[in-house]
């Protein structure tokens, strides 16, 4: 019989450990597309807008009268905006929009959500945050962007 020193054993083990944890690990990466995209949704917060059409839409009802709308699950308006703010070059990217128009989106988002961020800090309000300088402008610019897009879409659907 051959004698395995007690080190040398305690290697093979643990190589073969994590051998198998290895393997394991590349069959969980390669579960279907569809366990990846539902998993990956359940990592959004509820406010996290489905698309770039949603998040604009979103944006202007809070900017309007909130007394109509839900706060989504315990989120406060503001922190739904800014997070709708900041997420925006996200969501521009994920969708088919041309490359001036997400640069102009991702303009707006690093302009405001930091400023934002740090009124929200020193307790500023929602109204606060709106009477902000250009956001106004901002934001229908995007609605426009964001309906153009949508009007694109239509008119390839109907072809």
């Amino acid at each position: 019989m051959i004698h395995v020193p007690d080190r040398l054993l305690l290697i093979l083990v643990l190589l073969a450990v994590m051998a198998v944890s290895t393997s394991c690990n590349r069959m969980d990466s390669t579960k279907g597309a569809e366990d990846s995209a539902h998993s990956e949704h359940e990592h959004f917060p509820a406010h996290w807008p489905v698309t770039i059409f949603a998040a604009s839409e979103r944006l202007t009802a809070l900017g309007g009268d909130r007394g109509q709308l839900d706060s989504k699950e315990g989120v406060s308006f503001e922190r739904e905006f800014i997070d709708l703010i900041r997420w925006l070059p996200e969501l521009t990217a994920d969708s088919d929009l041309k490359e001036l128009d997400f640069n102009r989106i991702d303009l707006w988002s690093s302009k405001y959500a930091p400023l934002f961020e740090s009124m929200l800090g020193e307790g500023g309000t929602m109204e606060a945050m709106l009477a902000v300088d250009g956001l106004d402008l901002a934001i229908k610019e995007l609605q426009k962007i964001v309906q153009a897009e949508s009007e694109r879409l239509a008119a390839i659907q109907g072809q």
